[in-house]
């Protein structure tokens, strides 16, 4: 909502590829640092489930004559479900980048939950 009231768009692949310096990043940083990318990655799959279970609500409720009570609630999330998708695509290229980078130079990619140095 805030880029829409601001006109200013969120920088999102630029900013979680690290492209934007940390002070100037505007998301919050579980999804700006590389460090924190399986953890942002679970957080995201959260959000994108609770888009689809409003979307599913949102059809059965719609069906029923109920729905949101404030008519802004749609279109607030609606904007927030197309930042998650941003996000979730920037942080899945970020990913893939870091992994196939990795792999190219025959090293072995650490998925865990914290990564050795």
């Amino acid at each position: 909502e805030q880029e829409d009231i601001s006109g200013e768009i969120l920088q999102v692949n630029e900013e979680v590829r690290g492209l934007v310096p940390p002070a100037r990043c505007r998301m919050d940083p579980l999804f700006t640092l590389a460090e924190k990318s399986l953890e942002a990655a679970k957080a995201l799959k959260q959000l994108r489930a609770v888009v689809r279970s409003r979307g599913n609500a949102a059809t059965a409720s719609a069906t029923a004559g109920g729905g949101f009570a404030d008519p802004g609630s749609t279109r607030r999330f609606d904007l927030t479900a197309k930042l998650i998708a941003r996000t979730s695509k920037a942080l899945e290229d970020r990913l893939l980048n870091s992994f196939s980078t990795i792999y190219a130079e025959g090293g072995s990619y650490d998925f865990s939950e914290n990564p050795r140095p």
